[in-house]
């Protein structure tokens, strides 16, 4: 009986690492986040790789990554983001305010490599953005602080790994 225990908590243990093992994976890097054109939830300033914005897009490229077939690996590296909207530190009632027009789209470049085990099946380096991001208004009453830029990775992670051909 505790040897039949035994060896079913071996097997049961081999499977969830067999299983964890061929899970895909994305691995998200923020080289130069005080670079970036606007990469701020809280008005113009310095932004660092933990800064909530960028902490914030990278959780949510990584579930995104999880519609990926399993022994995928997908790196990104993020060269710029330029959030939707723009503060106007010259409002003097309401400086943190983001603003959003027609010339203020989300943007962000990146450089991409998509791998299974080690044959490489893309790699690119791209600026994705979103012109009619504001077409996605009625949606955006979310309070999700990004929901313009996850929308918009939600579209171009479709597009590039998710549709045949």
């Amino acid at each position: 009986m505790v040897m039949r225990t035994i060896a079913s908590l071996a097997l049961a243990g081999l499977l969830a690492a067999t299983a964890t093992a061929a899970r895909a994976e994305v691995i998200v890097s923020f080289p130069d986040p005080a670079r970036y054109t606007d990469a701020s939830l809280s008005g113009p300033g310095i932004v660092r790789e933990d800064a909530p914005a960028l902490t914030l897009l990278r959780q949510h490229l990584e579930r995104l990554g999880q519609r990926l077939p399993p022994g995928q690996t997908l790196r990104i590296t993020v060269l710029d983001v330029d959030l939707a909207g723009r503060y106007e530190p010259w409002r003097i009632t309401a400086p943190d305010l983001r603003v959003m027009t027609d010339a203020t789209w989300p943007r962000l470049r990146l450089r991409y490599r998509l791998q299974d085990n080690a044959r490489v099946l893309a790699e690119r380096e791209e600026t994705v953005s979103d012109l009619n991001y504001l077409s996605r208004s009625r949606q955006a009453r979310s309070g999700d602080r990004l929901f313009y830029e996850k929308a918009m990775l939600d579209d171009w992670f479709s597009r590039r790994f998710l549709q045949p051909g």
